[in-house]
């Protein structure tokens, strides 16, 4: 007899009962070290708990338990589990079987409440319940949601485990299953309690379920530690060779690349290349290349490139001999990066994505270690960067819906070039998921690195001659406005002077070439409007103050005591509302804030800022807050508590980076 699964049930029993032996042979040939020393004393006096443990691991851990101990493991209840089901059982614990439901969730939500009333039900008996807690189909290392709630509605504390082995084999699978070794070192480490609360809102449940993964993964870097094993995230095995797609891809940038030239002139003529460095797109470099080590830094506009910035710095405090060349591809990330580089970096463009402009740029830079920001795939780079054994690393990742569909088309150009990346850090769980998503490789979230960018210096007396023209005014500020979302700015504005007659309204575009286009528009024809560039002052009849310049958003925001930050109000995914925190400014915002999800769900639900849905809404909250000085202070200090629980991606991300320069084959000159 057989069934979906293709095995018949006699021999997947057969096969269970090798994978238990060979279990045993590896734990008794083993030399295992263990934390907490004494283990086995340790689970003795224990209450009953949820141990946690990543995929790969979990064969070896039912040998570590105290005979008089019950342990039951989760598993799903999917015919392909049937052999760890037999070697579980074989191996002295009870298994407690899932739904074995195709969707991907945890195994405690596969099973749903049958499962759950039966783990219930074992620890109320005074049984241990272990759970895999990153399940199939990845992403590896990110744990599933599941086993917070268990650990909610139960009372019980959860203990993250690892098992490992100096010797292994693993699997170039999504789950980097580990196929310990006999005769080997081993170490097994257990990780301190995690409690949840009963009454925890969505919010501490994510907490808790990052602070579980977080402390996996530490428990799993020691245990390797111990067995004298070098920590590392990646996936074992060949890096997967580039298929035709990249050929494609290659062939197509190679015969296009002798019209780069007249592209770019295309460009210089309406502005938007610097007159003076077009070349340097071409990959011919307008800088010496400095003695010493050298990090290459590609961001590619200015959000990326800002964010960057405590990056840049933190690097290069750790070493004095380390230069940074920075890249981006947009002028106005140009003009507003370059004043702020500090010592020991430069500016340059970064090269077309063309097989002789990329050449020609790495031969004359040399980097020890390249770093692209956020959502950087070029194919001829990477693939050039790891030909010259250059290590490669992405960070504060980001994808887009829309990338992500465009990229699972070339799934096999895309899984060969993020496998030739050294490090990948997300800016978000859900850039993670993405980004795992597109291939077997592990990747990491460290949270989005804009949260640490320390604010642009302002101008004291700029500030002080605005202040000075404004007066006692009331007036409000519409920060990095889009298309769409000035004609509801001048709405509230008519909406807001019936109430505020004095009313000043400051207006800061996305992108200071759209200044026109907003000056024609309808509402702005019975208004009195001043803009910036024009150099004319603020005065008591003005309505409307255009500010279109370049990098003053900051000045703005130190301004105001109340902005409303653009590009949510339309579907651009909102701007970072760290900037108008450190500034002092209470914060409101749309709804369409992907690009910053995570920072924008902590702040609404934090009272850090305002959600509005329409322009009505806009006009009602801002009102609120002109006339309460009281419920502008309490917005802006729940908002400065928020941003500061949000730092401390950077951080993270150095050290990992300054642990690839150390790997580095290449030394600079």
């Amino acid at each position: 007899m057989t069934d979906s699964g293709g095995f018949s049930h006699h021999v997947r029993v057969f096969l269970g009962t090798m994978m238990a032996h060979y279990a045993k042979t590896v734990y008794r040939t083993g030399r295992f070290s263990n934390e907490p020393e004494n283990l086995t004393e340790h689970l003795t006096k224990i209450d009953p708990v949820i141990f946690a443990v990543w995929h790969g691991q979990h064969m070896l851990c039912p040998l570590m338990w105290p005979h008089h101990r019950t342990i039951e493991v989760l598993l799903s209840g999917h015919k392909s589990a049937e052999f760890a089901a037999v070697a579980t059982e074989k191996l002295g614990a009870k298994v407690i079987r899932g739904s074995g439901s195709g969707q991907r969730k945890t195994q405690l939500e596969k099973g749903g409440s049958r499962s759950l009333r039966q783990m219930l039900r074992a620890l109320k008996r005074g049984s241990f319940i272990a759970s895999v807690v990153d399940v199939p189909v990845g992403p590896s290392r990110r744990a599933g949601p599941g086993i917070i709630k268990l650990a909610q509605i139960s009372g019980t504390p959860i203990v993250p485990m690892a098992v490992t082995t100096k010797y292994r084999i693993v699997l170039h699978s999504w789950s980097r299953f580990a196929i310990n070794l006999p005769f080997s070192r081993g170490s097994i480490v257990l990780g301190e309690e995690i409690m949840v609360p009963r009454d925890a809102d969505e919010i501490t449940l994510e907490n808790k379920r990052q602070q579980l993964e977080d402390s996996l993964n530490a428990v799993t870097v020691r245990a390797d530690t111990l067995v004298g094993r070098k920590p590392h995230y990646d996936v074992g095995g060949p890096v997967p060779k580039l298929n035709s797609s990249y050929y494609l891809y290659w062939g197509a940038t190679h015969l296009l690349s002798p019209l780069a030239p007249s592209l770019l002139a295309r460009r210089l003529a309406r502005g938007k290349e610097q007159q003076d460095r077009t070349d340097e797109k071409l990959g011919v470099a307008s800088l010496t290349r400095p003695k010493g080590k050298l990090v290459w830094l590609h961001a590619t506009s200015i959000g990326e490139a800002t964010s960057c910035l405590g990056l840049i710095a933190m690097l290069l405090k750790s070493r004095d001999d380390l230069n940074i060349v920075v890249t981006t591809t947009t002028l106005t990330a140009a003009e507003v990066l370059t004043p702020r580089l500090p010592k020991r970096s430069f500016h340059q463009y970064a090269p077309l994505d063309t097989p002789g402009a990329v050449r020609r740029f790495l031969k004359h830079w040399r980097p020890d270690l390249a770093v692209f920001a956020e959502s950087e795939i070029w194919p001829n780079t990477i693939v050039q960067l790891h030909k010259r054994q250059v290590p490669i690393a992405l960070v504060n990742g980001r994808i887009s819906k829309r990338s992500l569909r465009r990229w699972r088309k070339a799934s096999g150009l895309i899984r060969a070039l993020l496998a030739r990346f050294d490090h990948i850090s997300a800016q978000s769980h859900k850039d993670e998921q993405r980004l795992a998503s597109l291939g077997p490789y592990n990747t990491i979230c460290y949270g989005n690195m804009k949260a640490d960018v320390s604010p642009a210096p302002v101008s004291q007396k700029l500030l002080l001659e605005l202040t000075r023209q404004i007066g006692r005014r009331h007036m409000w500020l519409a920060a990095s406005t889009h298309k769409g979302e000035e004609e509801i700015i001048l709405e509230c504005h008519t909406i807001l002077k019936a109430q505020f007659p004095d009313l000043l309204t400051i207006i800061v575009p996305r992108h200071r070439e759209r200044a026109e286009a907003i000056l024609t528009l309808p509402g702005m024809q019975n208004l009195t409007v001043t803009t910036r560039s024009s150099g004319s002052s603020i005065h008591k009849g003005t309505d409307i103050y255009l500010a279109d310049t370049l990098g003053e958003l900051p000045l703005f925001y130190e301004l105001s005591r109340v902005s409303f930050i653009g590009g949510s109000l339309v579907k651009v995914g909102g701007h970072n509302p760290i900037e108008a925190i450190d500034g002092s400014s209470a914060i409101l915002n749309g709804p369409h804030v992907n690009n910053f999800k995570d920072m924008y769900g902590m702040l609404n639900l934090h009272g850090g800022a305002i959600k509005i849905t329409d322009g009505t809404e806009l006009a009602r909250e801002v009102g609120q807050l002109l006339n309460s000085q009281e419920k502008v202070t309490e917005l802006v200090t729940k908002g400065k508590t928020q941003a500061a629980s949000l730092k401390g991606a950077t951080e993270k991300t150095v050290n990992v980076l300054l642990e690839l320069l150390d790997k580095s084959p290449r030394r600079g000159e």
